[in-house]
């Protein structure tokens, strides 16, 4: 007999720099994978890219950092130099569950505001112990370590 299981809605808002645009869509493309795959949560991911054509930009986003359960918070020194990014959505999704991914390197003591700064980020660690950005992941086992990292990261932050 077939059980049907509910699974809990969770909306996740993506908050990343344009600048990034190709390396943050690779790793969402596979980060996507796994958030389709999960049995106990249903993921509605949303990106700027959803804005369509002709739609006001900033009251699209407003919106969806109004209904985000969880701020994905795409971490480079090209996001930490957005003013909207600053000024907009990183105040909105500090106040709720976050995520910081390590997207491109930056320096923690100089580069990060206070708030950033003391949340863990996620990054790859080796097995020498070196933390890898997204960015850093030279290999397809780097990446598929650094995605399946994440993805665990974020159900344990349910």
């Amino acid at each position: 007999m077939l059980r049907l299981i509910r699974m809990k809605q969770i909306n996740v808002f993506v908050s990343y720099a344009h600048r990034d645009h190709r390396l943050v869509q690779a790793m969402m493309r596979d980060l996507r994978d796994h958030l389709r795959c999960c049995v106990t949560h249903k993921f509605d991911v949303w990106q700027d890219t959803r804005i369509l054509c002709g739609t006001g930009w900033d009251a699209a986003i407003q919106r969806a950092l109004r209904r985000a359960d969880v701020g994905l918070l795409l971490v480079s020194p090209a996001f930490r130099c957005s003013d909207y990014i600053t000024t907009q959505e990183l105040p909105a999704l500090l106040a709720k569950k976050c995520l910081a991914v390590g997207v491109k390197p930056v320096c923690f003591k100089t580069q990060l505001d206070p708030a950033l700064a003391a949340m863990q980020f996620h990054r790859h660690q080796t097995p020498a112990g070196k933390p890898l950005c997204w960015s850093e992941c030279a290999t397809p086992q780097q990446k598929d370590a650094f995605v399946m990292e994440l993805y665990q990261q974020m159900l344990g932050r349910l």
